[in-house]
């Protein structure tokens, strides 16, 4: 009779204490993911990604070139016509890497990849590496992979800004404010300038004699 009590206390404490620890772990779980959460969060705000977002293709092509010679990179910006598929090659510790920067909205596609394989060959280059602040269609990874080309999406983009964070100096929406965009022209004859989408939130270049001429351009 004892024994039965017995038992049945400590298969009742056992049920409790399970469910105790059951609790407790799902509550570390929860604040663990949190703070990972808010970690990830201030790396991506700290990141000045946002701002690239809204930089054109120039003005990151240059923000890649101060952030590398902000860390010992020589940096050389390949002229805007015969760059041969580079737009920086840079030099560290004896390794010569071609870079090509692809500041768009859309995936980036294989045409990127065989521009840097071919500029890799042109200025024979240890090292070539495409950079976006986008992502990469599966064609565009794959020919990568066969070509030992690495590829810097939207995520590593953000862990190579902070690695060579440069914000002592000058911060990304700083860089933005300093290096203007290269002028994009209209139809009309007149500059085009970025604008936003207030109810989609989305960027396009918009002519600056609106509304008397309403021409459009999506971003790239």
């Amino acid at each position: 009779m004892r024994t039965n009590i017995l038992l049945n206390y400590l298969h009742n404490n056992w049920n409790v204490l399970f469910i105790i620890l059951a609790v407790m772990i799902g509550v570390c779980f929860l604040v663990a993911s949190y703070l990972s959460k808010n970690k990830n969060k201030s790396k991506f705000v700290k990141s000045g990604i946002k701002d690239i977002d809204y930089m054109d293709g120039f003005q990151f092509e240059q923000y890649l070139a101060f952030m590398f010679r902000a860390n010992d990179y020589k940096v050389q910006v390949t002229p805007e016509r015969k760059d041969f598929g580079a737009d920086l090659i840079i030099k560290k510790s004896g390794t010569k890497i071609v870079v090509q920067a692809k500041r768009q909205k859309a995936k980036v596609g294989i045409k990127a990849i065989q521009e840097i394989v071919a500029a890799k060959n042109h200025y024979k280059a240890e090292e070539s590496w495409v950079i976006t602040n986008n992502f990469y269609t599966k064609a565009a990874r794959e020919l990568a992979e066969s070509n030992d080309v690495k590829l810097l999406d939207r995520y590593k983009l953000i862990e190579l800004m902070t690695a060579l964070n440069p914000s002592a100096s000058m911060t990304a929406s700083e860089f933005k404010q300093q290096v203007k965009a290269k002028p994009i022209k209209c139809v009309c004859g007149a500059e085009m300038v970025s604008k936003e989408n207030k109810q989609s939130g989305r960027s396009f270049y918009g002519c600056t004699t609106y509304p008397k001429c309403s021409h459009t351009k999506p971003m790239l």
